[in-house]
């Protein structure tokens, strides 16, 4: 399990969420509200599906990435 789980917030933007995605490499992330309880998941097939899918190829070139 992880001990420090990367999270975002619902008022973010989506690019901000890629961002967050890409620099930590990981494909789901979830949404808390600011008390820190679980309101969802965001994946990036939800970006691809519902916002744009350059932005989702993007952040998927990103979490591939060797690093």
């Amino acid at each position: 399990m992880t001990s420090k789980v990367v999270t975002c917030h619902p008022d973010q933007t989506v690019n901000e969420i890629a961002t967050i995605m890409g620099d930590h490499q990981i494909r789901r992330l979830p949404v808390t509200n600011h008390d820190n309880v679980v309101v969802g998941m965001v994946t990036v097939g939800d970006i691809a599906r519902d916002a744009s899918e350059h932005v989702a190829g993007e952040t998927l070139g990103e979490i591939v990435e060797e690093r």
